[in-house]
């Protein structure tokens, strides 16, 4: 009898060891984790993410069990950005995204690093899942406000702000946000008007000096008319053509004459020299002897 309860005191004593050590070492993260809050509270981001990494490394089991671990990558990753350790900063989310890949707030962090880093496409798709993922996360909403507008689309961010201003109406950032956007939507529109007038002016130029045959000066032209209006499909395809008849005509001035071949030219007929007897051209003295032959004989 006491050896069975010796016994069943034995397996207690060792299931109790068993159960200490992960309990210890769950403690031992939380610590970490903890210590590492105050001093994020107290603006030492370094410490702060040096106690992250100590919880990290830990056994994570119970702080995942607890969303601590979610907390841990959060709050690791916005002492990056605050230390402007923006690429670390995207390594921490990513590594945080791969096991709360909903988590609306690492989303968030992860586009303030790529906005930071100029990154403007990676930024705007990383708030987007933020509010996906919580369509009322007012600092995101404000964040691709922000995107939207270093990237020029103000009518875009005008809509972000005015959301965000849906969920957290008087909002400073986002009615500053909202005021900037308005007023440079309304002065690109005035400049939109101004560019689209003047690439007419450029077109109807090109046009005039195609017809002249005066196809760079054309080119030109069009070329003016497209980058104030991108859109322009009139200049895009008058350009076209104004290329190909550059292109014939340059052929055609660069293509040799031919010449007619020279021929052989034909020998001049030359007369032969007409060949005279002695008795038609007889020399005057032998004239003179015979005639005074002829007069003896009279005699």
């Amino acid at each position: 009898m006491r050896f069975r309860q010796f016994t069943h005191f034995l397996t207690l004593v060792i299931l109790i060891v068993l159960c200490i050590q992960p309990v210890l070492a769950a403690d031992e993260a939380t610590s970490y984790y903890n210590i590492g809050e105050s001093y994020l509270a107290k603006g030492d981001y370094e410490r702060a993410i040096a106690y992250f990494d100590q919880a990290l490394a830990s056994d994570t089991t119970m702080i995942k069990m607890s969303e601590t671990l979610l907390y841990t990558y959060q709050d690791k990753s916005y002492a990056q950005i605050q230390l402007q350790k923006y690429d670390d900063a995207l390594v921490t989310t990513g590594q945080g995204l791969s096991l709360y890949p909903k988590d609306n707030m690492l989303w968030n962090n992860k586009g303030y690093a790529y906005y930071n880093l100029g990154k403007y496409k990676e930024a705007l798709a990383a708030y987007n899942n933020a509010i996906l993922y919580e369509p009322d996360y007012t600092i995101a909403l404000i964040n691709k406000g922000d995107t939207l507008s270093k990237t020029g689309d103000y009518s875009g961010a005008v809509a972000a702000y005015t959301r965000a201003l849906e969920t957290d109406p008087g909002n400073q950032d986002a009615t500053t946000g909202l005021s900037s956007a308005q007023r440079a939507a309304a002065s690109a529109s005035a400049l939109s008007a101004a560019n689209e007038s003047r690439a007419v002016q450029f077109y109807n130029e090109g046009v005039g000096f195609v017809r002249l045959g005066q196809y760079p000066e054309a080119i030109a032209l069009f070329d003016k008319a497209i980058a104030l209006s991108p859109n322009a499909t009139a200049a895009r395809q008058d350009r076209e053509i104004a290329l190909e008849k550059q292109r014939l005509a340059q052929q055609t001035s660069t293509t040799p004459v031919q010449q007619p071949t020279p021929q052989t030219p034909l020998p001049q007929q030359t007369r032969q020299p007409t060949k005279t007897t002695p008795l038609m051209y007889a020399p005057a003295g032998a004239i003179a002897l015979m005639a005074g032959i002829a007069i003896g004989r009279r005699r």
